[in-house]
């Protein structure tokens, strides 16, 4: 089984949410180019809906460098 990235312990309390997301990069390599950029253009519909939530709030993506992850979600609400 592979290793699980984990998100950062936080101070800020239970309205901070970190989502620690890696990439399966031989599927990735593996899809037709058409739909890499189907799935890049989903991925990135759905992460400016979640940046601007009707209840309030934001979420930032953070590429992750020196980690088990390759991208965190950072969402406060």
């Amino acid at each position: 089984m592979p290793d699980r990235a984990f998100p950062p312990e936080t101070t800020e309390g239970w309205f901070a949410f970190h989502q620690v997301l890696t990439w399966n990069r031989p599927a990735l390599r593996a899809m037709s180019a058409d739909s890499r950029t189907a799935m890049r253009s989903s991925a990135e519909r759905t992460l400016t809906e979640l940046a601007t939530p009707a209840a309030g709030g934001w979420t930032a993506v953070v590429p992750l460098i020196g980690s088990r992850g390759d991208v965190m979600l950072v969402h406060f609400r």
